[in-house]
């Protein structure tokens, strides 16, 4: 949990990375600095072999609208990769105190994936906006909202 870190960088001691079993994944790793550390790391190849085609950022407890994008981690974690020239998201779900339970981050999840995936169809046609990164805020009580695309 780094809420309102904004885009803080861990300067004046290590970041520590361990390797944890995370299942569907090939290899995943617990950091201990802030979402922007995580993000550099991540994209540096001292943990992966390879840069990723898109970074995803959050899902994070909490909203990231108007002003709160400057404070918080989440979207720090996606700029981080925007300033990498790599494409980006930063997903927060609009967790409200006794009203929300873990089970609505699946539901938010389920929202993000179709786009998460057309944004993977854009980049590897290489027909997706570069220098921009995404945010996206799940209102809280997603089962009952709905979505309409053209």
């Amino acid at each position: 949990e780094k809420s309102v870190v904004s885009h803080s960088i861990t300067w004046l001691h290590p970041v520590a990375a361990k390797q944890v079993h995370i299942h569907g994944t090939l290899a995943s790793f617990a950091v201990s600095g802030t979402p922007a550390d995580c993000t550099s790391l991540g994209i540096s190849k001292a943990l992966f072999p390879i840069i990723p085609d898109l970074v995803v950022s959050g899902i994070n407890k909490g909203s990231n609208c108007g002003y709160h994008i400057v404070y918080s981690g989440t979207v720090a974690g996606a700029r981080e990769a925007f300033f990498n020239d790599i494409p980006s998201i930063s997903i927060s779900y609009d967790w409200v105190e006794g009203k929300s339970n873990p089970h609505d981050f699946a539901l938010a999840a389920g929202v993000c994936i179709p786009i998460i995936s057309a944004l993977l169809i854009e980049i590897k046609n290489q027909s997706y906006p570069g220098r921009c990164f995404l945010n996206i805020d799940v209102p809280n009580n997603v089962a009952n909202h709905k979505v309409y695309c053209n």
